[in-house]
């Protein structure tokens, strides 16, 4: 079994000629990922990963979300 997290954020903001300090960007990006993976022979070995990553742009308003699932065989002969 593996799990990977990681979170990322990240915010500039510019100033220019003794004006304030406006946004022009924000962002932030949340993903956890897990595999398991199993031997049931030496012939057979399976698994399952999983991905669920939730990015979000402030600055722009915009939201992505993705989720993935993958389950795969091997089979040797």
């Amino acid at each position: 079994i593996t799990l990977t997290v990681k979170v990322n954020s990240s915010k500039s903001e510019s100033s220019s000629g003794g004006r304030s300090w406006v946004a022009s960007a924000d962002k932030s990006d949340f993903t956890w990922a897990a595999v398991v993976g199993y031997s049931f022979s030496r012939q057979i070995k399976g698994g399952l990963s999983t991905r669920w990553q939730d990015s979000n742009d402030n600055y722009r308003n915009q939201r992505r979300h993705m989720r993935e699932v993958s389950i795969w065989a091997e089979i040797r002969f």
